[in-house]
């Protein structure tokens, strides 16, 4: 066998000046691994990307590739996040993974689950939306509430982490790897904590309504397209 013919670095493309081009076609074909012609993600990685569908919906995103299509601006990233730079990304992002608003909220939520608001201050204006929460799930989206009892509200920070990383990356605030490793903590999480995309969807609605203390119908529109368009990236992808 001429072992010149089929060794990729032979002694004579080295001596005949080709290394440059080897080293081209190699680059080539690494790039090729994560993107298309396109610059869209290959499907393991855009498939995690539904685990930030609710916002990306509402914001009008599509899923094909990292950056955004309609990202927030450096004013309202400081405005809503308080991310001025890479610190100040990483410190929020790690807060999202670590701690986020569950780690209060999720204890609202068991009281009012409990039917407990009462015996709490400044609980009246959650008790109601939750109630609301509960009416919308089951009527629009035939939830069981046996199931619903369960939900925690890690959706509701797992969904803004895989947005807010998108957002940092755009602004050059972490790099690609970084983004990358942020989403799937957001997907491993997730998938650690319930076992549909349902479960997702009233996490999120319970969280934008006792965190965010925002109407449920907010995400109603979002829910229908998710949960009932074929075409949606949650018919596409399998949530685990």
């Amino acid at each position: 066998m001429n072992k010149g013919r089929y060794a990729l670095f032979s002694y004579k493309n080295i001596i005949g000046g080709n290394m440059k081009k080897v080293l081209a076609i190699l680059l080539m074909l690494t790039c090729a691994a994560f993107t298309n012609g396109k610059g869209e993600v290959k499907k393991e990685k855009n498939d995690m990307l539904a685990f930030g569908a609710v916002l990306g919906i509402r914001n009008g995103e599509s899923f094909k590739a990292l950056k955004p299509d309609n990202p927030n601006d450096k004013e309202g990233l400081k405005e809503d996040w308080d991310i001025t730079d890479r610190k100040s990304a990483i410190e929020v992002l790690d807060w999202l993974v670590n701690e986020g608003h569950r780690k209060e909220c999720d204890e609202v939520l068991n009281i009012l689950r409990e039917g407990k608001a009462n015996d709490y201050e400044g609980l009246e204006e959650a008790n109601e939306l939750y109630k609301k929460c509960n009416s919308m799930l089951m009527k629009n989206f035939k939830m069981d509430k046996k199931i619903l009892d369960k939900v925690t509200l890690i959706a509701w920070d797992t969904d803004r982490l895989v947005n807010v990383a998108r957002w940092c990356y755009y602004l050059k605030y972490i790099n690609e790897e970084e983004t990358w490793k942020y989403i799937e903590k957001a997907k491993e999480m997730s998938q650690s904590s319930f076992n549909s995309w349902e479960e997702y969807y009233a996490s999120n609605v319970y969280g934008r309504s006792i965190a965010y203390s925002g109407e449920p119908q907010e995400l109603l529109s979002a829910g229908d397209y998710l949960l009932k368009n074929k075409n949606s990236i949650w018919k596409k992808v399998k949530f685990k």
